[in-house]
């Protein structure tokens, strides 16, 4: 009769428990170099008249009602900061992203690098809705006019592009 150690196993669940959603499930973090080319592209997005509420949703709240709603304006991408908030609305983030089959990436310091161009005290995470071209060169999901805002499609197809090199799905 063999004797197993069960201490030794409780402290690998233990372990396993304790340890982050992202870490376990390998959520890319974005580096610095991709912070400064992301918030540029965002910059760029803003000044040619991406508003939040449309093109994106900031706050934990905001991106919990926007995943909710996605049938009818779907979302692409979904950015959290890595040190903002507790562990549990990360690792929540990290299982409704796998869930919905959004993907997810960590911004460090967020908050930070993000809440002048925003004009928020503070910023815990945000997502993306960038809708796809259809075959008649129509965007589907959001209302756009036609002259007016190739520009800022162009920007959010730049911006959905440099975030899905790093993201998983």
């Amino acid at each position: 009769m063999k004797l197993v150690n069960k201490s030794s196993r409780s402290s690998k669940k233990k372990d396993e428990k304790n340890t982050p959603m992202w870490v376990r499930f390998k959520i890319p973090v974005l580096s610095m170099e991709m912070i400064e080319v992301c918030k540029g592209k965002l910059e760029s997005a803003i000044i040619f008249g991406a508003k939040r509420g449309n093109e994106f949703v900031v706050g934990f709240n905001s991106v919990c009602r926007a995943v909710e709603k996605s049938k009818e304006n779907p979302i692409y991408f979904i950015c959290a900061a890595k040190e903002k908030g507790s562990k549990m609305l990360l690792d929540l983030l990290v299982e409704t992203s796998l869930i919905n089959k959004i993907p997810l990436l960590l911004w460090p310091d967020m908050s930070e690098n993000l809440k002048e161009l925003f004009k928020l005290k503070s910023i815990s995470c945000i997502c993306f809705r960038i809708p796809e071209m259809s075959e008649n060169g129509v965007r589907s999901g959001l209302k756009y006019k036609e002259k007016d805002n190739i520009q800022l499609a162009a920007c959010l197809d730049e911006l959905k592009d440099t975030l899905l090199q790093y993201s998983f799905t």
